[in-house]
């Protein structure tokens, strides 16, 4: 069979599509800054324009918006260990995560905008806890602990 010019064009259209099909997916890997460890009732990670279900597995991102409804909760590792867990009817932005292994120093910050959340600090926190902010409506919060509690109303 030879192969012709609008055989080119169909296969290169064709690896476009798949690119962009896949590029969310990569994108998310490659900016993983933590992994959804456990999720309990509706629990939705937002990323852009897309909202989906969140499943243990799952990265989480800087800019990413995660959701969860009543009766539910989330866990999720960050990068530098740190824990974070989300309680019932909150929302959370992980505004911004920067980590270098090699030297273990980087920044952190989150606003909790609505609900609860209970956070235990990584090497971030025990290295440069300066560098990490909890924001809320109200207030921002300096980390100073290890391990504490944190509601908005």
């Amino acid at each position: 069979m030879k192969y012709t010019l609008a055989h080119h064009k169909a296969f290169a259209a064709a690896c476009f599509l798949c690119f962009l099909t896949v590029s969310p997916a990569l994108q998310a890997q490659e900016s993983r800054t933590g992994t959804i460890k456990s999720v309990i009732g509706t629990v939705m990670l937002e990323r852009g324009d897309s909202r989906q279900p969140a499943r243990p597995g799952d990265p989480v991102a800087e800019r990413d918006r995660i959701w969860t409804g009543p009766h539910s909760a989330t866990a999720f590792a960050m990068r530098d260990g740190t824990s974070i867990s989300v309680g019932p009817n909150s929302a959370l932005d992980m505004t911004s995560f920067q980590y270098e292994p090699t030297k273990q120093e980087g920044s952190m910050a989150i606003n909790l905008i609505s609900g609860s959340m209970r956070f235990v600090t990584g090497l971030l926190g025990k290295r440069n806890p300066e560098r990490i902010e909890i924001s809320t409506p109200t207030a921002v919060v300096g980390i100073r602990g290890t391990d504490f509690i944190l509601e908005v109303e």
